[in-house]
């Protein structure tokens, strides 16, 4: 029997022969999945499947709750994210730094540039920007 499509998000954990998978992200009808015990298999530490076969082949869920040593991050809309084992730099190029914000979606941070380096963002911006949503 196939697991239901919308148990199929980022974060949800399923039992499959070969070791449980944690699911990353879910895009054009695919899978992208890594092994949830963080082991490789074959070299490899996970992978990305149809949407349809992975239904097909994934087991029941395994009910695991963001926090600490679990993988997952709980951002404020509610979403559960799989995090990952490296750390990841994330660039802009701009040639108007201060026309970006940056929201940490999981503690609600925002954060402006001035061109030399990050700031608070003022209550008003983030106001504004909260309203527009």
């Amino acid at each position: 029997m196939s697991v239901p499509v919308e148990r199929i998000k980022p974060g949800a954990t399923f039992v499959f022969p070969k070791g449980d998978r944690k699911v990353v992200r879910v895009r054009s009808g695919s899978v992208s999945w890594i092994y949830a015990d963080g082991k490789k298999r074959n070299g490899r530490i996970g992978g990305c499947q149809w949407l349809k076969y992975f239904r097909q082949n994934a087991g029941e869920e395994i009910l695991v709750e963001a926090g600490e040593d679990t993988g997952l991050r709980q951002l404020k809309d509610g979403e559960t994210v799989a995090e990952t084992e490296a750390t990841t730099t994330l660039s802009i190029h701009t040639h108007c730094p201060e026309k970006w914000l940056m929201v940490d979606r999981e503690t609600g941070q925002t954060w402006m540039h001035n061109g030399k380096s990050f700031l608070p963002a003022p209550d008003a911006v983030k106001e504004f920007w909260i309203k527009q949503e």
